[in-house]
């Protein structure tokens, strides 16, 4: 087994930056101050042991078309949550109920913690079984 040095292992931290969604929407690592005005919505997401703060290709897309297409009170179905940052953006922006599904048990917590760090845990139902709701 590998010692891992956490100063290292941490310092892709640094380099983190927010991830501007659009103009008024923008994702910001929890560590960082989102300095924004009081008309952007900034999402704050820690990833943990998780992947994903918005900035990998396909996320962003995926999150500038969530943005485009979601309607207040809308169900959305994340899977492949990673840190949650889709799911969690949905709720903020006013979807009626959200789940987020991940193989990975770090991801789990990762997006029940950020759900909670964004005050949308009570919408976004999230764990590793891909079960239908009933």
């Amino acid at each position: 087994m590998v010692d891992v040095v956490e100063e290292t292992a941490d310092t892709w931290r640094g380099f983190a930056r927010p991830i501007w969604i659009d103009d008024s929407l923008v994702v910001v690592p929890a560590w960082q101050d989102p300095a924004v005005g009081d008309d952007v919505v900034a999402i704050s997401i820690e990833p943990g042991g998780a992947f994903g703060l918005g900035d990998h290709p396909t996320t962003l897309l995926s999150l500038r078309a969530t943005r485009t297409l979601l309607t207040v009170g809308s169900d959305v179905l994340d899977v492949g949550c990673g840190t949650g940052v889709i799911a969690v953006m949905a709720a903020v922006l006013g979807a009626g109920s959200v789940r987020a599904v991940d193989v990975a048990s770090a991801a789990v917590e990762a997006t029940r913690d950020n759900a909670v760090r964004n005050g949308v845990a009570e919408l976004v139902e999230v764990d590793t079984n891909a079960r239908e709701r009933t």
